[in-house]
């Protein structure tokens, strides 16, 4: 009998299959969801490991981002300098100490007739008479607004972030406070910005000061951003390889049964970008918390705004797309040699052995890092190098591996080893890079602990003045008519303090403050003579010590007024920012170095499911088999830390040598990173039993 087109094959009851990249999709999701408990794990610890990569990446691009906001906003202060005939205004900035808090102060006087450029934050030109300040610096009502006009409050456009004080002031251009001579630190600390005639608020700054400050941090960031790339790859790169040995023979079998290259470079992209999609995404809404509980962590003093660490939508868009094609990729490399000779899959082969040629690449990006790095360099190429030299670690890891596992197999030989060393030496010596994958993220991590390990928080110490001696300087003018000018200062402190009165002298120049080289007149700073008015301020009486502050200022609104405690204020900053941002980074690190971990170790026991199983067919017990692996941690481990941190501290160590050398806290960072990295693989290795177990019997 014969059938009728609609009955034969039975179709009108199957589920229809989608086509092109649908159908690829579909089938991508079917295998996942029907390939068992192995593979819906693999899945799972692969949408993980996207997890917390994409959440890292976020956190870092907003950070990256932030400071370098943070640096942008700042360098308004100190505009590029032009002519007198080209200028439309000219600018003044200096600090001042209200309350124990840094406060900028710009006097701003546009030139008639001329095209005065609009400060960021502000809509028009400020007048003479005019007072603008940030939400911050009104709450404090600074001595430089009394009997000015507050037009309006200075937009967050001008802001380093939403605590930032900053106070403009309009002049007249020919006022004295704007005419004459600027001072600054003498540490360089400070936006003490000479009188200056600007025409635009753009271009290179003439002068950084404090904004030099926070553009170190900006450095100190992409250097953080580096340490955190190795972990991020580890990570990625063990997603890539979870169930890789199930994944090659099934790619396999499918080649052989028909499927295209092509089809089968579909479906191993679609069946690495589901799992990525879900845990990348997953991973930037994650990051938004984070970021936010991060933002109320102060720097250079200044906390950011709530979602200032979150990466702008251009820069956000791109990392669930990176992560996923990072996890395409990564894949792809891994089945290339199921989908281009699927009859090879099957034949057992041993890994590449390692090449002499990575030894080559070290030697060289040492040497390219002793060239950028010595004294007399320009020291454009630190951060490319320094980024080459952490990336290094992964071309000596492996060979401090093979390294390891030929002691083992040597103490075997000897009789100082049992059948337990001999797995795990052999185990290293044919695979040391995989082994090597094991323990990366946790060497990465000791990487970052000795990177960090030579910033202290300084030793407290005044180095500039003394901690609470006023200096103010004062021009030629001021200088020649002494008399003059301490009756001035004393008569201003009567009322204020005239215990403060009493202690006011005139003194040789002064350690903390000094004349900028910049005067608005061309005038050299050799040929400028000034003294400096010296004020001893009541150390246990804060309120009567700003209320010195301030009468000075009105007296001498052009001259800064710093102590030795001041500058000191500032240093310790760095000081105390240091530290705190090497825990951050650090515990980041370490996330990134836990999941790896278990990734790794997860991945290890899938793919070596079938030697196992020989194992144990042959009589090896569980118990040797689970043994040998801890073994192999440790061998590891034992050969790796100490590399890892040495390398770190190696090139922590131009940067850290005046950033108050090594404390407790950097000791603790080091020893906390060891014993946690040594807890995690222990961990990661026992909690892994049961999956070794049920994968490999016989």
């Amino acid at each position: 009998m014969t059938l009728a087109p609609e009955h034969r094959g039975s179709t009108a009851s199957r589920r229809p299959v989608p086509s092109s990249s649908a159908g690829t999709s579909f089938l991508a999701r079917r295998l996942i969801a029907g390939g068992g408990r192995a593979d819906r794990s693999v899945a799972a610890l692969a949408a993980a490991a996207c997890l917390v990569g994409a959440l890292v990446v976020t956190i870092v691009l907003g950070a990256l981002q932030a400071t370098q906001q943070r640096a942008t906003a700042e360098a308004w202060l100190a505009p590029q300098r032009v002519t007198m005939e080209d200028a439309g205004a000219i600018l003044r900035a200096a600090d001042r100490y209200i309350d124990g808090q840094r406060f900028t102060v710009v006097r701003y006087a546009p030139i008639p007739g001329r095209t005065a450029p609009v400060p960021p934050g502000l809509d028009e030109a400020p007048r003479p008479g005019e007072g603008f300040a940030s939400a911050a610096a009104a709450k404090v009502g600074a001595p430089e607004l009394e009997g000015k006009t507050i037009t309006g409050e200075l937009g967050e456009e001008a802001l380093r972030s939403p605590d930032d004080r900053i106070i403009v002031i309009g002049e007249a251009p020919d006022s004295p406070v704007m005419t004459e001579p600027g001072f600054v630190a003498q540490s360089g600390i400070g936006a003490n910005q000479p009188p200056t005639p600007i025409a635009a608020f753009g271009g290179e700054p003439h002068r950084l000061n404090s904004a030099s400050e926070t553009t170190n941090y900006v450095h100190l960031t992409a250097i953080a951003a580096v340490l955190l790339i190795g972990p991020v790859l580890s990570l990625m790169g063990a997603a890539a390889r979870l169930g890789n040995g199930r994944r090659n023979r099934r790619v396999a079998l499918l080649r052989l049964g028909g499927m295209s290259r092509r089809q089968a470079i579909a479906l191993t992209s679609a069946e690495a970008a589901v799992p990525a999609f879900a845990g990348a995404l997953a991973g930037v809404a994650a990051a938004v918390p984070v970021a936010a509980a991060l933002s109320y962590v102060p720097l250079q003093g200044r906390t950011f705004g709530l979602f200032q660490l979150m990466p702008s939508p251009a820069w956000l868009a791109g990392v669930v797309p990176g992560v996923v094609a990072l996890a395409v990729v990564s894949a792809l490399l891994q089945v290339r040699p199921a989908i281009a000779d699927p009859l090879g899959v099957a034949d057992a082969h041993a890994p590449k052995s390692l090449s002499w040629l990575r030894w080559g690449v070290i030697a060289a990006v040492g040497y390219a890092w002793y060239q950028v790095s010595k004294p007399g360099s320009d020291g454009g190429g630190v951060l490319p190098m320094f980024a080459a030299l952490a990336m290094a670690m992964s071309l000596i890891g492996p060979v401090l591996t093979s390294l390891a596992g030929k002691r083992l197999v040597s103490r075997f030989h000897r009789g100082r080893g049992g059948v337990r060393a001999l797995l795990a030496g052999r185990r290293l010596v044919d695979d040391p890079r995989a082994a090597w994958r094991m323990v990366s993220g946790v060497a990465f991590a000791a990487f970052i602990a000795g990177f960090f390990a030579g910033f202290g928080g300084g030793d407290g110490q005044v180095v500039w003045g003394r901690e609470h001696v006023l200096e103010v300087p004062v021009t030629q003018q001021q200088a020649a008519e002494a008399d003059a000018t301490l009756g001035r200062a004393r008569a201003a402190l009567a009322a204020a303090s005239p215990a403060a009165a009493a202690t006011v002298t005139l003194g040789e120049r002064g350690s903390v403050v000094g004349f900028d080289e910049h005067a608005l007149d061309g005038t050299a700073p050799e040929q400028v003579s000034y003294l400096s008015v010296h004020v001893e301020l009541p150390a246990d009486d804060p309120d009567g010590a700003e209320a010195i502050r301030g009468a000075l200022a009105a007296e001498f609104p052009a001259a800064p007024q710093l102590t030795g405690g001041d500058i000191l204020a500032v240093e310790q900053n760095f000081a105390v920012d240091m530290p705190r941002a090497s825990i951050i980074v650090l515990a980041i690190g370490f996330l990134v170095a836990a999941t790896a971990t278990a990734v790794t170790t997860a991945s290890d026991v899938l793919d070596g499911r079938a030697r196992n199983r020989r194992l144990r067919s042959s009589g090896v017990g569980l118990d040797v088999i689970d043994g040998a692996r801890g073994t192999e941690m440790n061998a590891i481990l034992a050969s790796t830390i100490a590399p890892a941190l040495g390398l770190g501290l190696f090139l922590g160590l131009p940067l850290s040598m005046s950033a108050g050398g090594t404390g407790l806290l950097q000791v603790g960072m080091v020893a906390v990173t060891v014993v946690l990295g040594i807890a995690a693989m222990k961990g990661a290795v026992r909690l892994s039993a049961g999956l070794l177990d049920s994968t490999s019997r016989p």
